[in-house]
């Protein structure tokens, strides 16, 4: 299918500076990227909610986002190449987010590369949720069942968080995950809208420095086994260089015996996602995670 018209607009919009992997690109183009983006967020509308409570945990800053009280938790892991992205970057989302699935959603600020690099923001990752299962009743929060939300570098962090405990969630929800370092699938190569393969050999580059690590499971869950994990929503988009190998890790998940949902957004772009209000798609994939969590409740 061709890009759908929403997905024209926004690489049109987006199409602007130097990129991730461009000659050139270093420090302070990071520095520059992540003070626009926090600008740029500023502006968009922010949904009223119950509660918004800043919260450390275990050391790690976070962001709780109640929509009732005794909401069940899940964890949000955001996404950006490992490098962008923050709380506020993703406060317009997380409202939405809560909102609509009508669950307590929990914003890790994890440490980011290059500065940070593995281990240390699945680190900041594992340490949150420990610390939400041992004093989520402080919160006010229901951590009798527990999902993980990440995408793109987000669903990285999701997995490989899965891959360590995988008996501390009820659910995973991985949207257009990068589990593959070694960008072997033949999207990675084909579909360049928007993400590029170079932009994210780039950003595998940031989070991995260390060649040894590209051969750790928790950091490459291409490479995880995966039995006894827990039931897996994947969500990718037509247009992505990720889309191939999120579809081969939803494969390889209901191989091992895992109950999992594979969706395929067609005409949509990586980053549909965190856009409700540009991208039908985001909309409905909204629904569909909440169908899914909802289902949670229910067993």
């Amino acid at each position: 299918m061709a890009l759908h018209p929403q997905s024209v607009a926004f690489l049109a919009e987006a199409a602007a500076g130097p990129a991730p992997g461009d000659p050139g690109f270093g420090v302070e183009h990071v520095v520059a990227r992540r003070e626009s983006a926090r600008l740029l967020a500023l502006t968009e509308p922010r949904p009223d909610i119950h509660r918004v409570q800043e919260v450390v945990a275990g050391g790690v800053p976070c962001r709780l986002y109640a929509p009732r009280p005794d909401a069940p938790v899940l964890v949000h892991l955001h996404g950006g190449g490992w490098v962008f992205g923050d709380l506020e970057t993703h406060d317009a989302f997380c409202r939405s987010l809560a909102l609509r699935t009508r669950w307590a959603v929990l914003a890790v600020d994890y440490r980011r590369p290059p500065e940070h690099p593995y281990p240390e923001p699945l680190e900041d990752c594992e340490t949150a949720v420990g610390w939400l299962r041992e004093h989520g009743d402080e919160l006010g929060a229901d951590t009798s069942a527990i999902a993980v939300l990440g995408d793109s570098a987000g669903g990285n962090l999701a997995a490989g968080l899965v891959v360590r405990h995988p008996d501390w969630f009820a659910l995973q929800v991985l949207v257009y995950p990068c589990v593959d370092v070694t960008g072997s699938a033949p999207s990675f190569t084909t579909e360049d809208q928007g993400l590029s393969a170079q932009a994210m050999r780039w950003f595998w580059s940031a989070y991995l420095p260390d060649e040894q690590d590209r051969l750790r499971p928790d950091a490459v869950p291409s490479l995880a086994e995966l039995s006894g994990q827990p039931r897996a929503v994947m969500i990718t988009a037509e247009h992505d260089p990720l889309r191939d190998e999120g579809e081969e890790h939803g494969q390889r998940l209901a191989a091992a015996g895992v109950p999992v949902v594979t969706t395929r957004y067609l005409g949509m772009v990586h980053g549909f996602w965190r856009l409700p209000g540009h991208f039908d798609a985001s909309r409905a994939a909204l629904a569909q995670v909440a169908g899914a969590l909802e289902d949670i409740r229910r067993a």
